[in-house]
């Protein structure tokens, strides 16, 4: 598989090649199967509707640079039928991962912004610089801002506004 499972009451998810698939919990038999989507490494399902990642940076075994791969973006799919019902494309410089901050929006940064998306409708809302070197991550922190690292900095975001919150450098451990 491409991403970690999920699973809800009826079923599990899981992408491999490109593709999403439900199985179902009692029986094990397949649902159904998503249309080509592209490299999947990210799934979240909430309520009804599975968001799925598509491309990214990944570690290659040879070497240990990472290496990108697209096409980059987030797909909105339904739970219950495996039909694909918006596909987010904006992400053009690599992308992280995704968080879910409330039931209607959907971050996610790539090389040089952080970009809020319509759970709903998979329109950008909105998108804002974070100025982070090789941002490798954006997660919630406990006070619910949307914090985005890299390399030898993170910064924190309101993931309502986008107003930067707080920023702060630091120098990662050598080998």
């Amino acid at each position: 598989t491409e991403s970690d499972p999920v699973a809800d009451e009826r079923h599990v998810y899981f992408t491999g090649r490109g593709r999403v698939r439900a199985v179902s919990r009692t029986d094990g038999e397949e649902v159904w199967e998503s249309k080509d989507l592209g490299v999947t490494p990210e799934m979240l399902l909430a309520g009804r509707v599975l968001y799925v990642r598509t491309g990214g940076r990944f570690a290659r075994l040879e070497g240990g640079d990472p290496a990108e791969r697209g096409p980059y973006g987030v797909s909105a799919i339904d739970a219950a039928t495996g039909k694909t019902l918006w596909r987010y494309k904006g992400a053009d410089k690599g992308i992280t991962n995704l968080a879910l901050p409330d039931p209607e929006t959907i971050l996610a940064a790539d090389r040089d912004d952080l970009i809020f998306i319509d759970a709903r409708t998979g329109k950008r809302r909105s998108k804002v610089s974070h100025k982070i070197e090789r941002a490798a991550f954006v997660v919630l922190n406990e006070a619910g801002a949307a914090v985005v690292g890299g390399r030898n900095e993170i910064a924190a975001f309101d993931p309502q506004s986008g107003r930067e919150l707080w920023r702060t450098r630091h120098t990662p451990p050598g080998r």
